[in-house]
């Protein structure tokens, strides 16, 4: 049941492969965080989209990430 969750959301953000951990991330506090919404990519048969997406003002750093969890 927990891989058909990920798998689905692998079709809501449109990603080639069905995701394998979960984080979260903490960024400086000058970051910029923009929000979008994924497309679909259904041509190259990864998903339909809709999910939220975001991006940064600047390269995501390693110590950003925290609290990874394996699926």
């Amino acid at each position: 049941m927990l891989r058909a969750k990920f798998s689905t959301s692998q079709n809501k953000f449109a990603l080639p492969e069905t995701p394998t951990h979960y984080t979260n991330i903490q960024t400086p506090a000058n970051t910029q965080v923009f929000r979008g919404i994924a497309k679909e990519q259904v041509q190259e048969g990864w998903g339909n989209g809709g999910g939220a997406q975001f991006e940064f003002n600047q390269q995501p750093q390693s110590s950003w990430f925290v609290g990874e969890i394996d699926l």
